[in-house]
């Protein structure tokens, strides 16, 4: 068994716009092994501006939710020897902005010019998302839900308790509301959050008709008791 690496000092604080290039950076990097990243934004590699440029996009738009009380953007910062930087950041859909009407969680939309990108499988990914969320998350929590929409780690940093540290600060958000924590992981992901309690409610897949790629996710929740969140049948 390998030894755990040393976790390095820490802070957690709110984003703001001077973060997003180092945001954008970190994103891209901790997704690289995503297997949804790869099927949706298969031509990444061959279109790096874009991929930089409608990824900053994406996350400027989750940040310009925050002012409206819809988002928390929180990033874990490590003390290195030149002195604070990003190394892990969590993006938040909080309580209150998941259904229909004036506070609801406005996502920006993905370009259709964006050249890393193919928009059939994006579709097919993010329909699959919100189909799985709908009968699964705001059928029985309604607007009582924590969503997690991102968790990354700089890869260097991965295995030094920081995806632990980002996702705590939803628990004892979530715990202080008396809500639950939604969310969709990856592979990686799913790992982490196991180990901090969380359980499986569903299992999506996204394909487009007539290809034979597909990418299989996991929707997984977490809840402080169970009978505060009763399942709402059909």
């Amino acid at each position: 068994m390998s030894a755990s690496k040393p976790k390095p000092e820490l802070s957690v604080r709110s984003a703001n716009e001077q973060d997003l290039p180092a945001l954008t950076t970190l994103t891209i990097s901790s997704f690289v092994t995503d297997p949804q990243w790869s099927y949706r934004l298969s031509y990444r590699d061959q279109f790096p501006e874009d991929h930089f440029k409608y990824s900053m996009d994406r996350l400027d738009g989750f940040l310009s939710q925050v002012p409206r009380g819809c988002a928390a953007y929180m990033v874990a910062e490590a003390e290195e020897s030149a002195g604070k930087r990003i190394v892990g950041a969590a993006t938040w859909q909080l309580p209150g902005s998941h259904l229909e009407g004036e506070n609801q969680m406005q996502y920006r939309p993905f370009p259709n010019h964006r050249r890393d990108m193919i928009r059939a499988r994006n579709d097919a990914f993010f329909n699959a998302v919100h189909d799985a969320k709908d009968e699964h998350f705001d059928k029985r929590f309604g607007e009582r839900q924590l969503y997690l929409s991102a968790l990354c780690v700089e890869p260097a940093y991965q295995g030094c308790g920081i995806g632990t540290t980002l996702l705590q600060w939803g628990i004892d958000k979530a715990r202080s509301e008396n809500v639950g924590i939604t969310l969709f992981a990856s592979p990686t992901g799913r790992n982490l959050y196991a180990k901090m309690g969380f359980k499986d409610a569903v299992w999506s897949k996204a394909q487009v008709a007539g290809e034979e790629e597909f990418v299989e996710f996991p929707g997984m929740y977490w809840v402080a008791n169970e009978g505060d969140f009763p399942i709402k049948s059909a």
